[in-house]
Order: C-alpha cells, then sequence, then structure tokens
C-alpha cells in the first residue's frame, strides 16, 4: 500500500509539473513590455475585467482580444500628446435589451500604464451608434485589483 502511495505521489508530481509547463505564456506588466513584445511580432493577449475599471461595468463582464493588429502612435490629452498601443475588434453579438448588435471595442493602453477600453454598440444594418461607454483601467500585474491583464502567448 505505501509502495503504491509513493507511486501515485510521484506521478501526481510529473503530471502537475507537465501541467504548469504546458502554458509558457508570460505577463506583461508594462507600457514599455507591451511595446518591445509587440514590435518583436509577439502574440499579446489582453483580458479585461470591466468590474475592476472606472466606471465600473455593471455586469461582471471579462472580455479578451489579441495584440495581432494594433498601432502605436501618440493622442492628444490637453496640451501634450501620450504614446498608445492600440487595438480594436468588432463582433456581432445578442444584447440582452437592443437584440443583435454589432460589439465594437478598441484598447489602448498608454505609455504610463493607465488603459481606456472604448465599448460602442452598432446597429448592424446602418452601423448606428446605439450607446457607448469608455472605461479607465491600468495594467495588472496579477496580484492586483487593475483591470487588465497582458499576456505574450507567442509561444
Amino acid at each position: 500500500m505505501v509502495r503504491y502511495a509513493k507511486k501515485l505521489f510521484l506521478f501526481s508530481i510529473i503530471i502537475v509539473s507537465q501541467i504548469a509547463n504546458a502554458n509558457p505564456s508570460r505577463l506583461i506588466t508594462n507600457y514599455s513590455d507591451l511595446l518591445s513584445s509587440v514590435s518583436q511580432g509577439k502574440t499579446i493577449r489582453a483580458i479585461m475585467f470591466t468590474k475592476k475599471c472606472s466606471p465600473a461595468a455593471t455586469e461582471d463582464a471579462i472580455a479578451g482580444i489579441n495584440f495581432t493588429t494594433f498601432n502605436k502612435y501618440q493622442v492628444p490629452v490637453g496640451s501634450e500628446k501620450k504614446d498608445t498601443i492600440a487595438t480594436s475588434i468588432m463582433m456581432t453579438v445578442l444584447h440582452d435589451q437592443l437584440g443583435p448588435v454589432n460589439d465594437y471595442v478598441r484598447l489602448r493602453v498608454f505609455a504610463d500604464n493607465s488603459v481606456e477600453i472604448f465599448n460602442d454598440f452598432l446597429d448592424p444594418t446602418t452601423y448606428k451608434s446605439l450607446g457607448s461607454k469608455t472605461m479607465n483601467c491600468a495594467i495588472s500585474n496579477g496580484h492586483d485589483q487593475n483591470g487588465v491583464l497582458l499576456y505574450d502567448i507567442s509561444e
């Protein structure tokens, strides 16, 4: 019985180490690492927890977007310009009040590690805005209450 328990224990350790090494994604915790990663052609995924943004979303939504298509540019903020890396996506969703809509989401990560999420619901025929919202967040280190996790999922 002891021999069986030892084998089971050893087998469990091997399985756990295999699982731990199966996902080589690396957390990106700042703008400069994001810029370096996208500049090298790495695949970056953002996971957005909208309840951790300001203003907080009314529902506990979690959204994901990849930086496969992106732009780096400057955004005017008052009399200054802020460096940003932006990506966006549009997909058709079934909204509980509006019915089928095109859901446009733009994610901008700024050099000060702040993040802006812009969400607009568009009529799928006319592309007229049916309601939009902007939320402000920050890049998370995985151990804080910031709303956006960035992962390098290249490997």
